[in-house]
């Protein structure tokens, strides 16, 4: 079963850190969760910082990674070691989005009864955190 995490306001220190307080309650939030749910066998987060909490949550719980739970995020979280990536993440072409964006915005104030949809191609980088059988399982 797959489960997917939404993105959250979060509390900085001032220097755009993520405060200690703010971080418990995530992981605490999420460990209540995952312990609820024990046939979850996936998550997929829609911030780095989100993965980081379901990752911290999963390793309290004995959870192991990827094979009791498989974690995908959005964007880089910019954790690897020696060899790559720890998180399994998705890129998007943030710039891409933000020019077709501004340019449907400016078709639709010209044409108001248009209607467009337009796909943008993402990127899949695997890390530590997905595997084969995890992906089998689902």
């Amino acid at each position: 079963m797959w489960v997917s995490f939404e993105s959250f306001e979060f509390q900085t220190n001032g220097n755009n850190r993520i405060s200690s307080y703010f971080e418990c309650n995530r992981v605490a939030a999420n460990l209540n969760w995952l312990q609820q749910e024990q046939e979850v066998t996936a998550a997929f987060a829609f911030s780095p910082q989100i993965a980081l909490c379901i990752d911290k949550a999963a390793n309290r719980l004995g959870k192991r990674i990827p094979e009791d739970l498989a974690i995908i995020c959005f964007d880089n979280p910019q954790i690897r070691d020696v060899e790559n990536d720890y998180f399994t993440w998705i890129e998007q072409n943030f710039e891409r989005m933000g020019t077709e964006a501004a340019q449907l915005l400016l078709n639709t104030i010209r044409n108001p009864s248009t209607l467009e949809q337009i796909v943008i191609p993402v990127s899949l980088h695997e890390g530590k955190t997905t595997s084969i059988r995890a992906s089998l399982e689902i």
